[in-house]
């Protein structure tokens, strides 16, 4: 059997008959579908890419709206409990973000465990699909306290 399946691909592979023998348009067909599944996942690639690209620039945008509106809101001293800043909207529900407000020590930068100096270090975190994207930490400062001094 093996014997006869074997010639009759060498007839069909090295004789001289014009039009296509089943061996080539079973090759043929071969070489199209692994071109057509190397597709798909190539396609999955640039959608995921893209769908990280978009979350990051919503997160980074995110968190720039958020430290901005933070440096210009009043300053909420932390001596007895964390100062609460407001959020700014979200585009959609699937975004979080948690700020926390911590009072610092001015000169070493660490966190004061009672009372405020005058300034904060706010850590901004941006969460999309309960996944943390983006954190950033910046700080703000009283301006009456140092106008102050």
């Amino acid at each position: 059997m093996l014997k006869r399946i074997g010639q009759i691909c060498r007839k069909a592979l090295f004789s001289n008959s014009s039009g296509a023998t089943l061996v080539e348009v079973v090759i043929a067909v071969v070489v199209l579908a692994l071109i057509t599944a190397s597709v798909a996942p190539v396609l999955l690639l640039i959608t995921k890419s893209q769908f990280s690209w978009t979350e990051q620039r919503v997160a980074e945008s995110l968190t720039r709206n958020q430290i901005e509106y933070i440096k210009v809101a009043t300053y909420i001293p932390g001596n007895e409990t964390l100062p609460q800043y407001a959020e700014v909207p979200t585009p959609d529900d699937t975004y979080h973000i948690d700020i926390v407000a911590q009072p610092v020590d001015p000169t070493t930068r660490e966190p004061l465990v009672a009372g405020d100096e005058g300034i904060q270090e706010i850590t901004v975190s941006i969460y999309h699909a309960d996944r943390l994207v983006l954190q950033t930490k910046n700080y703000k400062v009283d301006r009456l306290d140092v106008l102050a001094l």
